[in-house]
């Protein structure tokens, strides 16, 4: 259980988070279709009772994701408890209506089927995620699987899914510790799950390229009539653990986002969909390029990458002013204060999903504020902010430099990672307009991926985030 009362912000109101561990949830296409109708039939079994207190400032809701079940619970917080307890009675005892199961079935069958007439931009999205992502199940395999689920199914299911079970509790806000521990007896003491094994309890990983390797999943637009390709080239830089590759990659995102936006959005007019950011996912951390346009995704990657080899000179070039502007804005990031108690919670919750992202080391100032203080988790967060802050002020643009060149533009040391939503219309622009300006670059040919399952078989994953050995020994009040 983690547990933080609200000093800051001193509204009556607090955020529950909830995180069901089980690999039961996301074990198979019709284990995440199942967990999916499971709390949707929880909420719709609820849904007079929820109203009542969503009237009253009260929410809540549940979803399934690739580690288990996540509860959220958030709004004033006198009947957070009783809003609990419900939902827990329901995970416990939990009965399927026929007829509003087939009414949940089909429109759950219903949005799978309307995935294909979302944005190219979504698809290449969700694409580079199922890639990346150690496990993921595409809309289709869980259509495929909905269409013959019944109702005795997922309630034989559901016993099995909440049996065994590892929950972490996240409380923020107006609570009292004993309050938060007397929700944790509630759910305990109800639904009585068996513990898992340490080994089960392992988030997902994603796959971890190697220098050089260069791979392009290349999709059809479902939709016949949309005229629009979307492509994203997500470059790796390493994993999230190492604070070095981290805070770099985070300042590269920094001084390339709107220069990208200015030069292929505005300038070229490639499209209206046009972003360079900053991604951290499962462990593995680099910045994703995205572009959704009419042109052809050839040479979409072809201005990227010229874009890519043109910006190495603004980074060799790049005055010490401008630099530490860069550099200060990243650091004014770093230690924003929170605007809401709901952001002040998300960013908690974001680095314990992270396996507990508070490793230290041996700092000095960790050593001494731990020695005198009472660790809390927005004290722990002031301290991994202020370590990441002050290897940034050790940093010079040489550094950035050589980073930008290692990992952005030199084929042979970048690992690169294309999807492509592509249009199945003709090209909307002539093809001798592709190719004005774009000559001078040839990207190095990228590696079909013609079989995902065979890929990702062939690809080691990064390891597990590491939890911090001195920190789970510290008590949090």
């Amino acid at each position: 259980m983690w547990f933080k009362k609200d000093s800051i912000f001193q509204v009556p109101r607090a955020n529950i988070t909830i995180q069901i561990r089980t690999p039961l949830a996301y074990a198979t296409p019709f284990a995440s279709v199942a967990s999916t109708l499971f709390g949707e039939l929880i909420e719709d079994d609820l849904n007079e009772f929820s109203y009542a207190a969503d009237i009253a400032g009260l929410k809540y809701k549940i979803n399934n994701n690739s580690d288990g079940l996540r509860l959220e619970i958030s709004g004033y917080n006198d009947k957070q408890r009783l809003l609990l307890e419900k939902i827990v009675d329901k995970m416990a005892n939990f009965k399927v209506n026929p007829e509003r199961f087939a009414n949940l079935k089909e429109d759950l069958i219903l949005q799978f089927k309307n995935w294909d007439f979302e944005s190219p931009h979504e698809h290449v999205m969700f694409y580079m995620t199922s890639v990346i992502q150690e496990r993921f199940w595409s809309d289709q395999q869980k259509l495929e699987v909905l269409t013959d689920l019944q109702p005795a199914q997922l309630e034989a299911f559901a016993k099995i899914l909440v049996s065994r079970l590892h929950i972490e509790f996240l409380f923020h806000g107006n609570l009292s510790r004993t309050s938060a521990l007397e929700m944790v007896g509630i759910f305990e003491s109800k639904l009585q799950p068996q513990k898992l094994y340490a080994i089960e309890k392992f988030p997902s990983r994603t796959l971890q390229l190697q220098p050089g390797q260069a791979f392009a999943y290349d999709r059809l637009v479902p939709d016949k009539e949309n005229p629009n390709t979307a492509i994203e080239i997500f470059i790796q830089t390493g994993h999230y653990d190492d604070m070095r590759t981290r805070v770099l990659t985070i300042l590269v995102e920094q001084c390339l986002r709107e220069r990208f936006f200015d030069q292929l959005r505005t300038k070229q007019q490639l499209g209206y969909i046009v972003g360079a950011h900053s991604r951290a996912i499962r462990g593995s951390i680099g910045v994703r390029f995205l572009i959704e346009s009419n042109f052809s995704p050839e040479y979409l990657e072809r201005c990227i990458e010229r874009f890519l080899v043109s910006e190495l000179v603004h980074f060799q070039t790049l005055e010490e002013s401008e630099y530490h502007k860069h550099v200060g804005s990243v650091i004014t990031r770093k230690l924003e204060k929170n605007r809401s108690l709901k952001v002040e919670t998300e960013k908690h919750m974001k680095a314990l999903v992270n396996s507990y992202d508070f490793d230290y080391g041996e700092s000095p100032l960790w050593n001494s504020l731990r020695k005198s203080s009472s660790p809390t988790l927005s004290f722990l967060f002031l301290i991994q902010a202020i370590l990441e802050t002050d290897l940034l002020k050790t940093l010079t643009k040489e550094d950035l430099s050589a980073f930008y060149e290692r990992h952005f533009v030199e084929a042979s040391q970048r690992a690169k990672l294309v999807c492509i939503s592509r249009s199945q219309m003709p090209a909307a622009v002539k093809a001798e307009e592709e190719t004005q300006g774009s000559a001078d670059v040839t990207p190095r040919p990228n590696t079909l991926i013609d079989n995902l399952e065979a890929f990702k078989s062939s690809i080691p994953l990064s390891p597990h985030m590491q939890p911090s050995k001195k920190f789970v020994q510290l008590q949090t009040e």
